[in-house]
C-alpha cells in the first residue's frame, strides 16, 4: 500500500514538472516573438471584444459537434447501446490529451473505459475509437491536400519543407490506410487481434507473473475483431454519410481561427485561412508536445507572418485561436473531470 502510495505521488510530482516545463516554454516562444512592445498595444486596443466572445463559445461549443462524430462512430460498432453524456466526455478526453503523461494513448484508454462501462467489449471499444479517429484524420488528410496545393501554387515552400511535408502527409495517409484495413479486412483484424492481445499478455507476465487476458479470453477477441470488420464492411456506406459531422467540426475550427484574426480587423481569404489552419494541424500532428502546446504557437505565428499578416495581430490572432480550441475547453473538461470522479467517491 505505502509502494502504490508512493509510485502516485512521484507521477503527480512528474506531471507537474511536465506542466511546469511546457509552460515555461510557451512562455519563452511568446517573448521571442515580442519585438514591439508598442505595436502590440495598438493591436490588442483595437480588438474586437464581440468577435473574441464568439470565437471562444464556439470552441467549446464545437465538442458538441465532436460528440456527435464519436456517437456516430460508436453506432457503427454497436446499434444497440446508448452513450449519454458524450459531451462531457469529449471534453474531458481533450483535457486528457493535454494533462496525462501518455498524451493521446492515456485519452482513448478514459473513452475505451467509458464505452466498456457502457456494456461493450474491450475490442468494440476499441474499434469504436478506431473509427472515429478514421473519420476525423480522413477529413484532415482533405484539408491537408488542399493546403499543399494551395502553398504548391504560390510557391510558399522550400524544396526542404516540401520534403518534410511529403512525409507528414505520407504518414498521417499510411495511419489512415492502416486503420482502414484494419476495420474493413477481417482476417487482419483478428490476427491483429491475437497479437495485440498477445503482447500484452507477454508484458504483463514479465511485471505480475501472469496473463491479463486468458487463452479463452484472447480467442473470444480474436473471433469478435473478424465480426467486427464484418461488420463494418456492412456499414461503409454509413460511415461514408457520417463525414459531414468531421468535415463539420473542422470546419468550425476554421471559423474559429478566421474570427481569431478578424477580431484584430484582420481579414483572410477562404483559401489563406484553409491554408494556415492546414499548417496548424500539420503542426499540431507532428508536435512532441500533446496538441503542440509551446511548439504550434511558435510555428503558427512564423506561418500567419509568412503569408502577410503583421507580427502582432499574427501573434494575438494564433493566441485567441489556441485558448479557444485548447485551453478553455481544457479547463472546461478539468472541471468535469473532477466533478465525475468526485460523484462516483460521493
Amino acid at each position: 500500500m505505502h509502494n502504490e502510495i508512493e509510485a502516485k505521488r512521484r507521477i503527480s510530482i512528474l506531471k507537474n514538472l511536465l506542466t511546469i516545463i511546457l509552460l515555461l516554454f510557451f512562455l519563452w516562444v511568446l517573448y521571442r516573438n515580442l519585438d514591439d512592445f508598442r505595436t502590440l498595444y495598438n493591436t490588442i486596443q483595437k480588438a474586437n471584444p464581440l468577435y473574441l466572445l464568439n470565437a471562444m463559445f464556439l470552441g467549446v461549443a464545437n465538442f458538441i459537434l465532436l460528440s456527435f462524430v464519436f456517437q456516430s462512430s460508436f453506432k457503427l460498432i454497436s446499434n444497440d447501446t446508448k452513450y449519454p453524456n458524450l459531451f462531457a466526455k469529449s471534453v474531458i478526453y481533450h483535457f486528457l490529451t493535454l494533462s496525462n503523461p501518455l498524451g493521446t494513448a492515456g485519452s482513448s484508454a478514459y473513452l475505451i473505459n467509458y464505452l466498456v462501462e457502457r456494456g461493450l467489449s474491450h475490442i468494440k471499444a476499441v474499434f469504436g475509437i478506431l473509427v472515429a479517429n478514421l473519420s476525423l484524420n480522413f477529413s484532415f488528410l482533405l484539408i491537408l491536400a488542399f493546403t499543399l496545393y494551395n502553398l504548391s501554387i504560390h510557391n510558399k515552400l522550400e524544396e526542404y519543407q516540401w520534403v518534410a511535408a511529403g512525409l507528414v502527409f505520407g504518414i498521417n495517409l499510411g495511419l489512415i490506410l492502416l486503420i482502414i484495413f484494419f476495420v474493413i479486412t477481417p482476417k487482419f483484424s483478428a490476427r491483429m487481434a491475437y497479437k495485440i492481445t498477445a503482447f500484452i499478455n507477454k508484458i504483463t507476465t514479465s511485471i505480475i507473473k501472469k496473463d491479463l487476458f486468458s487463452t479463452k479470453t484472447v480467442e473470444e477477441y480474436t473471433h469478435e475483431a473478424r465480426s467486427l470488420s464484418d461488420r463494418f464492411d456492412r456499414s461503409i456506406y454509413n460511415f461514408i454519410k457520417n463525414l459531414p459531422l468531421p468535415l463539420a467540426y473542422h470546419g468550425i475550427n476554421i471559423l474559429i481561427l478566421f474570427l481569431s484574426f478578424y477580431s484584430f480587423d484582420i481579414l483572410i481569404p477562404l483559401a489563406g485561412i484553409l491554408t494556415l489552419y492546414g499548417v496548424i494541424m500539420l503542426f499540431t500532428v507532428v508536435s512532441p508536445t500533446p496538441q503542440g502546446i509551446g511548439i504550434v504557437e511558435g510555428l503558427s505565428y512564423t506561418a500567419a507572418v509568412s503569408v502577410g499578416i503583421g507580427p502582432s495581430e499574427a501573434l494575438f490572432g494564433i493566441l485567441i485561436y489556441r485558448v479557444a480550441v485548447v485551453w478553455i475547453p481544457a479547463l472546461l473538461g478539468l472541471s468535469l473531470f473532477k466533478w465525475s470522479t468526485g460523484e462516483k467517491s460521493g
